[in-house]
């Protein structure tokens, strides 16, 4: 690299550069920041990242690599039409007047929080973005399941979509020419990649504005080839992006809660001081069922509204501790009750002290861990646990699953309509999203599942829908998917269901809908979460 006295390279510029070539490696990126400008001999002024930004500035790419080519396409018209026996020639050098190219985008995460961000913080428009999910369902493993997905993935290219992929693997040979960006161009506005699989390919059009987001954890990305690796553009994503100063002093004082409930007083733990980080680990996932390094921050930005930054200092302070219990409360639910028992009455008093929580009032009076029953009374039917009108979403973690007879008897005693799915009974994932769809549509009037009646009957006092996921008999990955499928089809659920005035929907409902439209509308992931919940 040279830094003539033609170049106008400047520090913003050169850290830009830097962090778009090398944002995939975040324990370096500041060391990789600073070799760089000691060898140009400028000075770093500063070393910050903001992934979010390079995140955007990648996406923004394809917009105005759009905007330049329906400038062009203007431009051969008008030529045409002064020179109509012209014949329109491929033009080798198109991609040389684009400054705005850029390669595709790989997002690195952790516990898979990537996907709902990506919608969360306004990075890509729901509207024109299609999520496709590899399926592990037995009847998807399949030639014809690849095929499908390159089906879609070609009808996004000729539309100027977003394509989001998860677990595509399968895919990625298929796209090498797209990755690599060997496009045939013609008449300087029209491009054309080509899609292989197996003996078959085909010369498919690609929009300018058409870009290809591949989202791998970040524990798995050693396992993609190093040239696959080098045809994206990698960058960083996780929730603690979005966390602020007052979100940090939230997660500090719950820390703090987290450590004192592990603490014990023997003497041989005491012996323990420096205590390795896998055994932390154990101990944390003894005393909260699943916990993982991005638990708290996820948890802390679920409840804390996004204008409480705007509250006056003295407000702040105030409420700084109210989230801190509300934080605390909702880890006590994913809290198995062994971990209770073995609290000493010392720690209790501690942790009574300190943040004014008695836990065994709290966990054993003000939450349901006895049944299933009785936890679908007091969290999922119970509209004043919902963050709105339209109902909750919760993830249930149990010792044991429910045998056949036992959920029967669980649905004959609740006081509502309710639906059985056991996850591994589903063949394709198709026949899933058929089950999910039909329970939904089951509440709007006009369908041909229920009468309007009894439709309306479910819509006013509620309905469950239970899928049961055996890890046994399923992968983490296809429990994932069958989350996101539920979602999806709640999601358009909704956007129907603003459309009916009566049949049971309330004023409130409408109005919550109203104000979630943009979330919803054709949206696959709603800004509400699952609430992880425990059983014994």
């Amino acid at each position: 690299m040279e830094t003539s006295g033609s170049s106008n390279l400047d520090s913003s510029m050169l850290k830009k550069i830097i962090l778009r070539n090398f944002g995939g490696i975040p324990e370096m990126r500041k060391k990789i920041l600073q070799t760089f400008f000691d060898k140009l001999s400028m000075e770093l002024e500063d070393d910050r990242v903001d992934s979010l930004d390079l995140i955007r500035q990648n996406l923004a790419s394809a917009q105005h690599l759009k905007s330049y080519y329906n400038r062009k396409e203007a431009q051969h018209q008008e030529q045409t039409k002064k020179h109509p026996q012209e014949r329109r020639e491929p033009d080798p050098d198109a991609h040389l007047d684009s400054q705005a190219e850029c390669r595709h985008l790989m997002v690195l995460t952790s516990n898979h929080t990537a996907l709902p961000l990506l919608f969360d913080v306004g990075l890509v428009n729901p509207e024109n973005t299609r999520v496709i999910i590899s399926s592990d369902f037995p009847a998807d493993k399949s030639d014809h399941q690849v095929f499908h997905n390159l089906q879609t993935i070609k009808h996004c290219m000729s539309a100027g979509k977003t394509v989001v992929l998860v677990n595509c693997e399968n895919i990625f040979e298929a796209l090498y020419d797209l990755l690599n960006q060997h496009y045939t161009t013609y008449g300087g506005t029209k491009r054309y990649a080509r899609l292989a699989f197996g003996a078959n390919s085909e010369l498919c059009e690609v929009d300018p504005g058409f870009r290809l987001i591949v989202i791998v954890d970040a524990q798995d990305v050693h396992r993609l080839d190093p040239p696959l690796l080098n045809r994206f553009e990698k960058q960083i994503l996780d929730r603690s992006l979005l966390m602020t100063a007052y979100h940090y002093r939230i997660r500090d004082r719950v820390l703090k809660f987290v450590k004192m409930f592990l603490q014990k007083e023997s003497k041989e733990d005491l012996k323990h001081r420096n205590p390795s980080q896998s055994a932390v680990l154990r101990a944390e996932r003894s005393a909260f069922v699943g916990y993982h390094s991005a638990i708290l921050p996820s948890l802390i930005l679920s409840i804390v509204p996004a204008n409480d930054n705007a509250n006056p200092n003295a407000e702040k302070a105030k409420s700084l501790e109210h989230y801190v219990r509300k934080a605390i409360e909702r880890l006590l639910w994913i809290s198995p009750p062994e971990a209770i028992c073995r609290i000493t009455k010392s720690v209790r008093r501690n942790i009574m002290e300190s943040f004014q929580i008695d836990l065994h009032s709290s966990y054993l009076q003000e939450q349901c861990h006895e049944n299933m029953v009785d936890l679908m009374a007091s969290r999922m039917l119970d509209q004043k646990t919902w963050p709105d009108h339209l109902g909750t979403l919760a993830q249930i973690t149990t010792f044991s699953l429910f045998s056949r007879q036992g959920m029967a008897t669980a649905r004959n005693q609740m006081p509502c309509h309710s639906e059985l799915y056991v996850l591994h009974e589903f063949s394709a994932q198709t026949d899933l999203k058929q089950s999910v769809h039909t329970f939904f549509d089951s509440h709007l009037p006009g369908s041909k599942h229920t009468s309007r009646e009894e439709s309306a009957s479910r819509l006013k006092s509620g309905s469950v829908l239970i899928l049961q996921c055996d890890q046994d008999a399923t992968s983490l990955d296809r429990i994932r998917h069958a989350k996101y499928i539920i979602q999806e089809e709640r999601c358009a659920f909704l956007a129907k269901l603003g459309n009916y005035q009566g049949h049971g929907v309330t004023t409130e409902m409408r109005e919550d809908i109203k104000e979630q439209d943009k979330h919803i509308q054709h949206q696959p992931i709603l800004p509400q979460r699952y609430q992880s919940l425990k059983l014994k």
